[in-house]
């Protein structure tokens, strides 16, 4: 029994201490959020930063889910450690709550920047094709601003997919936490709001990706006849110059 006591204190010490951390690292995806729709480098490196501290809170995460399902077990054969599990079970509830909140504001946030590089696109396909029609060649190649476009999108798309499996992921461990409360005779709020809308953010993502394809193949499209029309114009001066002689 000592030693399954000392074991039990070791895990809720380790606990606490996770779920500290993971409070600091979801104070710290909060703050980078509002940076994450600007287009320029140094939003695209504020993004990079988020991502990277985005996955370190989700292995965190698991890692103290881990640790929470030992101490269950644990607490199940030693009643000194239940007040300590009840406790460490409800403050990690809430800073998951904290956590899938962030996420699912920066989902939105890169959803929408992502409609903006869309339109950003759009609309340097459409200047490129109907702006300059003296310089063909210069038509031809895809603008350095329209391929920074779809870089972007394409960028934006991955990690709005990465999102959307770590909206997943939480979501499975709020389900175990309301099986493992459940089972415990407790109740806790908030859970069942937050297993949803992750269908919703797949589904939205396979739509963009959609419409960063279509953009993409309609401005080879546009080239392609535009080049058709350089090659006529070519031939219609020669003829002329070949019937004047």
């Amino acid at each position: 029994m000592d030693f399954n006591r000392d074991s039990g204190n070791e895990t809720v010490s380790q606990l606490q201490l996770n779920i500290q951390n993971l409070n600091q690292q979801v104070i710290q995806l909060e703050s980078f959020i509002t940076h994450l729709s600007d287009s320029s480098d140094a939003g695209q490196r504020e993004r990079e930063l988020f991502n990277r501290k985005a996955q370190d809170a989700q292995e965190l995460s698991k890692e103290t889910n881990t640790l929470m399902r030992n101490l269950v077990v644990m607490s199940n054969t030693d009643k000194n450690l239940r007040g300590a599990r009840e406790r460490l079970q409800n403050e990690y509830i809430g800073v998951l709550n904290r956590l899938q909140a962030s996420q699912r504001r920066a989902a939105q946030t890169e959803k929408a920047g992502m409609v903006a590089a869309e339109m950003d696109a759009q609309a340097a396909e459409d200047a490129d094709y109907y702006g300059d029609r003296d310089a063909p060649r210069g038509n031809i190649q895809m603008s350095a601003q329209q391929q920074g476009n779809l870089a972007e999108i394409k960028e934006r798309q991955q990690a709005l997919h990465q999102l959307e499996q770590d909206i997943g992921d939480v979501n499975a461990i709020f389900a175990e936490l309301a099986k493992i409360v459940h089972e415990q005779g407790d109740t806790v709020d908030s859970i069942e709001a937050n297993v949803e809308h992750a269908q919703i953010y797949v589904e939205q993502g396979a739509q963009n990706v959609q419409q960063a394809v279509y953009y993409n193949q309609k401005a080879r499209q546009k080239k392609l006849l535009l080049l058709c029309f350089v090659i006529i114009l070519i031939f219609i001066i020669g003829i002329t110059f070949y019937l004047a002689r």
